[in-house]
């Protein structure tokens, strides 16, 4: 009956996004070591975790999923997804009538 309580729990996108940029980090302080075949495969998960979290967020925010590979640019790219999702909200807002060319059943 009662509303839940808001609770600090990360999403899994959010998990993704910082277990993926805390791996590449330690990948990159622990090159002074010798275990360069261990260095490299932290760094290839934390890249795998990092774009599945891109991913993530960009079905999340309503965009195509091709926008998630803006990822590769990093935090740059993370920076994209939020005012790309940002502006296509606007953009629906202001035209809420408007049929979008992706829909199937649109004339344009």
């Amino acid at each position: 009956m009662y509303p839940r309580p808001k609770t600090s729990e990360f999403s899994l996108t959010e998990i993704l996004m910082i277990a993926g940029i805390l791996a590449m980090i330690l990948a990159k302080m622990a090159l002074i070591t010798d275990s360069s075949g261990l260095n490299i495969l932290i760094s290839i998960i934390g890249s795998i975790l990092w774009m599945w979290g891109c991913f993530r967020m960009t079905v999340e925010k309503g965009l195509p999923v091709h926008f998630g590979f803006l990822g590769l640019l990093l935090i740059l790219g993370l920076i994209l997804i939020i005012e790309i999702a940002r502006a296509e909200a606007k953009r629906k807002a202001a035209n809420p009538d408007k049929e979008q060319p992706s829909e199937p059943d649109s004339l344009y």
